[in-house]
């Protein structure tokens, strides 16, 4: 028992150490498949691989500023780029977001809403309801923008602080994230200057390539 043991963290140790990542479509991801298909041969396994084209990104990073102060914010996975000045909105439930008017603004959206990882809108293997319908309404409200605002959640995120709410090749509504405690600095200076020119910049250099695995 304490030999299977030895292997089974010998391999978990390989996988971790892959990097940078091994998100579907990335080198990391090859290399891992490669490891799994070498180890599983020497036991006489037959292997069949086959190549399916997918996205994979280059980020080459994200900034968000308001007047003279700047925020820590990473571009979401496979996010178009943009650059977008603009007023903010903030929205922190499924019926705020169903009775506000955010048409080529910035959305930020923290609070409940940002609770739990996003199924990708097309993910045939499980899309909840409700997680259709928080898609289904950004689409249709047209943000220029979003700022989603998370923190650590290791049930439905893992261990990731802050997490992505999007992680989506197929959402093109451009997007970054950052930690909750941002957020609330945001809408408290926003809050203030709420009669004033509240205008946000944003600068997101992320684009997506298509590759093949």
């Amino acid at each position: 028992m304490d030999h299977y043991i030895e292997k089974a963290s010998e391999y978990l140790k390989v996988l971790c150490d892959v990097k940078p990542n091994r998100r579907t479509g990335s080198p990391g991801n090859k290399e891992a498949t490669d490891f799994f298909e070498k180890t599983i041969r020497k036991y006489g396994y037959d292997i069949d691989v086959t190549p399916f084209e997918t996205l994979d990104y280059i980020c080459v990073g994200a900034t968000l500023t308001y007047g003279d102060h700047s925020y820590e914010v990473y571009a979401s996975p496979y996010s178009l780029g943009c650059n977008i000045t603009a007023e903010i909105i903030t929205v922190s439930t499924l019926e705020e977001l169903k009775n506000t008017n955010c048409e080529g603004k910035i959305l930020l959206l923290k609070g409940a809403i940002c609770d739990e990882q996003l199924a990708p809108k097309n993910f045939v293997f499980y899309n909840p309801e409700h997680h259709k319908e928080i898609i289904a309404l950004l689409e249709n409200q047209k943000p220029g923008g979003i700022i989603t605002a998370t923190k650590k959640n290791t049930e439905l995120a893992g261990a990731l602080s802050p997490f992505p709410l999007f992680v989506d090749g197929d959402f093109d509504i451009p997007s970054v994230y950052c930690l909750d405690t941002v957020a609330d600095e945001i809408q408290t200076l926003t809050d203030k200057k709420a009669q004033g020119d509240h205008l946000f910049s944003r600068k997101s250099t992320c684009r997506c390539i298509e590759t093949s695995d």
